[in-house]
């Protein structure tokens, strides 16, 4: 860096477009600098006079800094060039990256079952989305094996779905399972009510009568064998539910000693095709009409993050994309229960109830199928996304399966519709339906974003946008520093990164003070957000 002359040099940053322009202060020009932020080298004594003549010059802002010292000016050139401009308001393009990471799960996707879902949520003290999935994966075991989604000839799928509720502990993951559950709990103690009854009637018999085993809808832990066996006596699917999913992972090679696990087995249960085992152990084929497995539990990031470092979760296989994903940052914490949230439970249980009733009818597996216009629709919009993806060249195994997971969800959808409305067995799936399980999708798509964030480091840009998406979710006036460090933004968890995103926002026009540029000068605990940010995304 050049040296200063007595008055000062000055180091310009032309506002709008940041660029540096080192120059001795007496060759300054009134008005060369209109709305320019410049950085000021200048002494002590000549600093007052300087100051003077870049304001006649038409600067915006000024910033002094002591003669000669080289690392505070290239410090504040470095800052101001980031925030050239932002004051001037905030940036459109990262409120709307903000929109797209801020994004929840529409209102109208589960129809009338949605507020009933967000008062388990607030009851819970659990994300809507940790709840929403739960009530997914349960509906999906329910009706799976009487009901299969057919959109045309040779595409057909079982509404079959998996989901992952990812957070780090505290984040209430247990909570919206156990609450989702607490009907399927209730069937499941009525069907051992029953079973014992039968046992003691047996016993009082002389022992003789064949007592069946008591049936099923929930399971855990078990081996794959165990669970052919029940999937084969129900003739439907049915749910795996694990309070940590680390320990489904863990049971996909502790039963087996093939290289593959049981992976292979459980990839055909998301299926639910058909399926005959032979087993030398067996005295006949165990034939099962519908293998079937809906799944559903939660996992803490790191422990995803494992299972890619050992190869666990992505092996090319598919199992992962199989997954649905939810990673929305936690709930601000509320006082509960809220008065009239036990009216979502209720209902809950009056559609468990009633799609429970349709599994057990002895009727073959019926096809739901598509409209004409739901099909015409759903076929455009396959196609664009497919073509799009390969222009993009972003062809995934993510990407391939989405129209799969969509008819699988547009599925699950109508069997809620017609439950919670008391109405007969859906027949169809209409262009609403479909809607509505498109835009749904999206919203996983990009949950599945932020696991793959988790995963790993990503871009600062990224971390900004979610970190944004945050910040418009809750309209976060004053974000306190140590909780983002905690959670609130995967990715986000030293203070290095937090300080990298805070002045990617900063030059984005998003905050009331600079941050300071310096690693040795701490972060301030609470960092203020423009309200102008909000004024825009709701104008």
């Amino acid at each position: 860096m050049a040296k200063t002359k007595a008055r000062g040099a000055v180091l310009t940053v032309a506002a709008g477009t940041p660029h540096p322009d080192f120059k001795d202060i007496d060759d300054i020009d009134h008005g060369n600098l209109k709305g320019a932020a410049v950085v000021l080298m200048t002494t002590s004594q000549a600093r007052d006079v300087a100051l003077a003549t870049l304001r006649q010059a038409g600067a915006a802002t000024v910033v002094p800094v002591a003669a000669g010292d080289s690392d505070a000016a290239e410090a504040a050139l470095a800052h101001l060039r980031t925030t050239a401009g932002s004051r001037a308001g905030p940036s459109m393009s990262l409120i709307r990256a903000a929109r797209s990471c801020a994004a929840t799960i529409p209102e109208d996707t589960f129809g009338e079952m949605g507020p009933a879902i967000d008062q388990m949520a607030r009851l819970s003290g659990a994300p809507a989305e940790f709840v929403a999935g739960w009530v997914l994966s349960t509906a999906s075991a329910l009706i799976s094996g009487r009901f299969r989604v057919y959109v045309r000839p040779e595409f057909e799928v079982a509404p079959i779905i998996w989901t992952a509720s990812v957070g780090d502990a505290s984040t209430n993951k247990s909570p919206a399972g156990s609450i989702v559950l607490k009907p399927i709990h209730a069937i499941e103690r009525e069907f051992r009510r029953h079973h014992d009854l039968d046992a003691k009637n047996a016993a009082a018999a002389g022992g003789k009568a064949d007592v069946p085993p008591a049936r099923r809808v929930l399971v855990a832990n078990a081996s794959i064998e165990a669970l052919q066996h029940i999937v084969a006596g129900e003739r439907r699917a049915m749910l795996a539910g694990y309070d940590e999913l680390s320990d489904w992972f863990n049971s996909l090679r502790r039963y087996s000693k093939s290289a593959t696990g049981d992976r292979g087995s459980w990839l055909a249960a998301h299926n639910g095709f058909p399926l005959t085992i032979d087993r030398r152990n067996l005295k006949e084929p165990l034939r099962i009409d519908h293998w079937g497995v809906a799944l559903a539990g939660g996992i803490p990031p790191s422990v995803l993050a494992s299972l890619v470092d050992s190869a666990e979760l992505e092996s090319g296989d598919g199992l992962d994309v199989r997954l649905f994903y939810f990673m929305p940052p936690p709930p601000p914490i509320v006082a509960r229960p809220n008065d009239g949230d036990e009216a979502g439970t209720v209902l809950w249980a009056k559609v468990v109830e009633r799609l429970f009733v349709w599994r057990n009818q002895a009727a073959p597996e019926a096809a739901l199928k598509f409209t004409p216009a739901a099909r015409e629709k759903f076929e455009s919009w396959r196609v664009d996304l497919l073509n799009s993806a390969r222009r993009l060249g972003d062809v995934d195994a993510w990407t391939g399966k989405l129209p799969g997971a969509v008819a699988r969800v547009c599925g699950v959808l109508a069997a809620l519709d017609a439950a919670v409305a008391g109405r007969d067995e859906p027949k169809q799936i209409d262009v609403t339906v479909l809607t509505r399980a498109a835009a749904f999708i999206d919203v996983v798509s990009r949950h599945r974003q932020k696991v793959q964030l988790a995963r790993g480091v990503g871009s600062t840009e990224r971390l900004t946008a979610e970190l944004a998406g945050y910040i418009l979710r809750y309209k976060v006036l004053a974000l306190d520093t140590f909780e983002a460090r905690r959670g609130v933004v995967p990715g986000i968890r030293t203070d290095r990164a937090l300080r990298q995103v805070l002045n990617e926002l900063d030059a984005a026009g998003w905050l009331e003070e600079a941050i300071p540029l310096r690693r040795d000068e701490p972060l301030p605990p609470i960092v203020h957000i423009r309200k102008a940010v909000f004024e825009v995304t709701h104008g």
